[in-house]
């Protein structure tokens, strides 16, 4: 018996001229989705025959199983990691991400062809249920979705900020720096509704004396949730007046005033 792909221009190997005593032969180990062809001889004590008439068979297309979807990992605000079961001859999975139940899906991952049998979903909204699903793609077939796996995002971490009281100051005090952190580590901003400062960055200027409040305040990320603010309240002093009394020729006493805010 022989068997070929190509019209018998060339023969499987282990298939060329293959002898039975039977009148059918089993072909085994044979390749997917493909198109052989057979031919027959006999042969007796009298000698072999020509090659029979060669009929054709093609094999069928395996049919992809789809992986089995298994429980999320290291799951935080913003990510997590989707993970399945191996599946012999899978080329690569397909990964589908939703929040409705897949009505529509997350954008971007449904097109991402992933080798191994797990997936970092990244980009995602914090304290939101998700939903995913796997298929399998091999050489010839693409399989169904896999079960579906649920898992909800961490809530935003709550953050405290900080804020280092401040002394009264003079008017004539030097421009000054003020001192506030986030326990997340986001940086501070600072404010303050007074027309006595102007703050740049964390340096305040001291235009002219009265009461002031400065506000600091996070307004937190996609891990953090806004921070509580903080006000401080400090006094901008008036210069103390020098006062100067002096006599004129006439003998008048004249009081001077200086150094106090007009």
């Amino acid at each position: 018996v022989d068997l070929s792909t190509d019209d018998f221009a060339t023969l499987v190997e282990n298939f060329d001229g293959k002898i039975t005593l039977k009148t059918y032969m089993t072909f085994s180990t044979l390749q997917p989705a493909t198109t052989y062809q057979y031919r027959v001889r006999s042969a007796g004590v009298s000698g072999k025959s020509g090659n029979s008439n060669a009929p054709e068979a093609t094999t069928l297309i395996p049919t992809a199983a789809p992986p089995v979807a298994t429980a999320a990992t290291e799951v935080t605000q913003l990510d997590f990691i989707a993970n399945w079961s191996a599946v012999e001859g899978a080329l690569q999975y397909k990964l589908q991400v939703s929040e409705d139940a897949f009505e529509t899906v997350v954008a971007g991952i449904d097109a991402v062809l992933i080798t191994e049998n797990s997936f970092q979903v990244t980009g995602l909204k914090a304290a939101t249920d998700y939903s995913y699903r796997v298929k399998t793609i091999t050489a010839y077939d693409t399989s169904g979705y896999s079960n579906t796996i649920e898992v909800s995002t961490i809530a935003r971490s709550a953050q405290v900020i900080t804020f280092t009281a401040i002394e009264d100051k003079n008017f004539k005090d030097p421009d000054f720096e003020l001192s506030a952190s986030a326990d997340s580590g986001l940086p501070v901003t600072f404010e303050s509704s007074s027309n006595a400062v102007r703050i740049t960055g964390s340096t305040v200027r001291m235009v002219h004396p009265g009461s002031v409040t400065i506000v600091a305040s996070q307004s937190g990320n996609d891990r953090y949730d806004q921070a509580p603010a903080v006000s401080r309240t400090f006094c901008i002093n008036p210069p103390r007046p020098s006062l100067t009394l002096t006599t004129t020729v006439q003998g008048e006493l004249v009081l001077q005033v200086e150094g106090a805010e007009e």
